[in-house]
């Protein structure tokens, strides 16, 4: 019987959940480029606070972020720079 009443608090409990817990604070979806995955990079679309937006392209397999540095009077200032270089041409 105890064993009983303990699980039946548990679901009352877990019942409880509110509009504030973690899961409603995740953003909405986003619409991303066709050719995302399939040769093409992934592009998202961001916001800014004035309402312009600027797409942006979105690596998720790298270890640091690069933004050109034309978007620093928009974006405000970079919290660090790092030199970057390529190979490439």
């Amino acid at each position: 019987m105890a064993r009983q009443l303990r699980i039946l608090s548990l679901l009352l409990l877990w019942s409880c959940a509110t509009k504030t817990s973690i899961g409603s604070q995740l953003p909405g979806d986003v619409s991303i480029n066709g050719d995302a995955g399939r040769g093409g990079g992934l592009i998202v679309t961001v916001r800014l606070e004035d309402g312009e937006e600027l797409p942006f392209l979105l690596d998720t397999g790298t270890s640091f972020t690069l933004i050109a540095e034309s978007l620093e009077p928009k974006l405000g200032s970079p919290l660090g720079k790092s030199v970057f270089q390529s190979c490439g041409s």
